[in-house]
């Protein structure tokens, strides 16, 4: 009974390692308790089919609590899909909520890459406004190249061809030139094997290991988050690239869990966050799954780092939602249908309406409001305030519609000024009043006067010529002539690799 307890204490409310006793217990003298661990352990043990460099099957831990555990953490996982997708066509919302997920995969690939990439560089990456032409950062843009890859594609079939795709992105090559590593970078006996320990597995082996993971993915019935936990630590176990081979497992990971019901928001999940350099759990936890081949280790790690992460982005997805239903009700069109029904038509007779003008009259911008013209009078009939056009002879549209949908800006206040710093930082010939006008004034389709510029910094006329024409010189507008002046039309700001 007391060994049943203790293997209960060190699985069930914490799955200790032997070093783990060692620490907690101070003392060395653990070997009778750590085979009652493992006792309790072997009881509830499920082997998986797949096995180690050294051919031991892996296998998972799944007592009642541990099972409950990972059930749980699978219901949240499904709970975030269902709000994920629930969110339909509002693809505002859903670009917030990607956007602050991928930010921190971003952080955490630079982290592991070694990649000096700042906050502004890396937001940079993801708004599609990138203009360094760093080459180190490339494993960062090939990452966010693969996420969005993983939103178009994920149910494409996981294989070699996948993998294929996903290296050629993070190396920027369309056509590889080399596929899985042919060489050991060091001998084996300093690198390959030390006490046991493999740091990659021998070039001549991964054909062979990388099958049998395919073969375990396709075929083994074992719950879909140990099967992409397995799968991720396989990556980085096996190494079989001679890069990337962290970003490789998290990507493989990401479309386990897509292929296993979570579809395409499989994209949210940080997976890439377990192996940053700073977590020194994960490195220790990799050496105990390879001695034991016990997959259990990265499973409830896995929980544990990702657990708070899912809650923030729960929290986004609902404070994005919370955050476009206020500036919905914000809007004055939308408080007057609120506050006052919609009138019933009047029937009344009809009454000739003049003809629009044609497209050609129209001047360009900016275009003064236009005078209301007066009906013509009947000699008889009395004169009244009247509108142009009786009420009657108009076509009764709900009340708050618009002819026109005015484009609501892409982004707040805050993000203008986050942009446009990072296009100082990124451009010395563009001053900050310059960034600030075009960070908010980068609407594509719209055409942008002089007058547009002195009005938005308050600047003489001659300054906002000089500006505007700057800013066409380095590649933000495109100056046309339109009769007798200039207007201005924003370039799409895409990534220079």
């Amino acid at each position: 009974m007391a060994g049943v307890e203790l293997g209960a204490r060190w699985t069930d409310e914490k799955y200790a390692t032997k070093s783990d006793l060692v620490a907690n217990l101070h003392t060395s003298l653990i070997d009778q308790l750590w085979e009652r661990v493992e006792s309790y352990r072997k009881v509830n043990q499920k082997i998986l089919s797949l096995r180690t460099l050294t051919q031991h099957s892996y296998k998972i831990t799944l007592t009642p609590i541990i099972n409950h555990r990972i059930n749980e953490f699978e219901k949240k996982l499904d709970a975030i899909r269902r709000e994920y997708e629930a969110l339909g066509d509002v693809t505002k919302v859903k670009a917030r909520v990607s956007g602050f997920s991928k930010l921190e995969m971003l952080r955490a690939i630079a982290e592991i890459e070694d990649v000096r990439a700042g906050e502004l560089s890396l937001k940079a990456m993801l708004n599609g406004t990138y203009r360094e032409s760093d080459l180190t950062h490339q494993p960062v843009l090939g990452y966010r190249d693969a996420l969005s890859y993983l939103e178009r594609n994920f149910t494409q079939p996981i294989t070699e061809d996948l993998l294929a795709e996903l290296y050629g992105l993070l190396l920027s090559q369309r056509e590889l030139t080399s596929f899985y590593r042919l060489e050991n970078n060091h001998s084996v006996y300093n690198t390959i094997q030390v006490n046991r320990d493999y740091f990659y597995a021998p070039a001549e082996s991964l054909p062979m290991q990388m099958d049998a993971l395919f073969s375990f993915l396709a075929n083994d019935p074992c719950d879909f988050f140990i099967k992409a936990m397995t799968a991720y630590y396989e990556i980085v176990y096996l190494k079989p690239f001679d890069r990337h081979n962290e970003a490789i497992a998290a990507m493989l990971a990401k479309f386990v869990l897509a292929q296993s019901g979570l579809g395409e928001s499989a994209v949210l999940i940080p997976v890439e966050t377990l192996a940053r350099p700073s977590r020194k759990r994960f490195k220790e936890l990799f050496l105990e799954t390879q001695r034991q081949a016990d997959i259990t280790y990265i499973v409830l790690f896995a929980i544990e780092v990702l657990n708070p992460l899912l809650d923030q982005i729960k929290a986004e997805i609902r404070g994005a939602e919370a955050d476009v239903m206020r500036q919905e009700m914000a809007r004055p069109d939308v408080q007057e249908q609120a506050e006052k029904p919609n009138p019933a038509p009047v029937p009344a007779e009809p009454q000739e309406v003049a003809a629009p003008p044609s497209q050609s009259a129209l001047r360009e911008v900016p275009v003064a409001a236009p005078t209301p013209i007066a009906p013509a009078q009947e000699p008889k009939e009395e004169v009244r305030p009247a509108p142009a056009v009786e009420k009657a002879a108009i076509v009764q549209l709900p009340v708050g519609e618009r002819a026109l949908r005015i484009p609501e800006p892409k982004m707040s206040d805050k993000e203008v000024k986050e942009y446009a710093r990072y296009i100082v930082e990124t451009n010395p010939n563009v001053r900050k009043p310059q960034a600030l006008f075009f960070a908010s004034h980068c609407t594509l389709g719209r055409f942008y006067t002089i007058q547009d510029y002195k009005k938005a910094t308050r600047c003489a006329y001659e300054t906002a010529r000089t500006s505007m024409d700057n800013l066409a010189a380095q590649g933000f507008y495109k100056k046309m002539q339109l009769k007798n002046k200039f207007v201005y039309t924003p370039i799409a700001q895409g990534d220079i690799q």
